[in-house]
């Protein structure tokens, strides 16, 4: 399944990235992402990931650091094979940082 969430990118132009305004739709984004993880089972992994950042002033379209800068989430109710090299959580993600650019996630058109 895929599935397109649009909100947060159109609360970023319409409020700026750093705005409280943004914060309800964040948290309205959460609650739907939460929903799905309650319905999956043991055999679906989620993987979330923005298609792009936004600079301070809501824009992107350049190639900024910060509209290059983009978030990749996955998860799934069993250990990820990625944990098992890491001895935290957060050494996993530090590497995943430093090698995955939103330039190297492709984008499903449907």
């Amino acid at each position: 399944m895929i599935g397109h969430l649009s909100g947060i990118d159109s609360a970023g132009h319409m409020y700026f990235p750093s705005s409280p305004q943004i914060e309800r739709v964040i948290l309205g984004t959460s609650e739907i992402i939460r929903g799905i993880v309650d319905k999956m089972d043991n055999n679906t992994t989620l993987i979330i990931y923005g298609d792009h950042g936004m600079t301070v002033n809501g824009y992107h379209g350049e190639m900024s650091e910060l509209e290059r800068r983009s978030i990749l989430f996955a998860h799934q109710k069993t250990s990820f094979p990625l944990h098992q090299l890491h001895d935290t959580v957060l050494e996993a993600f530090l590497e995943m940082d430093t090698a995955i650019k939103i330039l190297d996630v492709p984008t499903i058109v449907a």
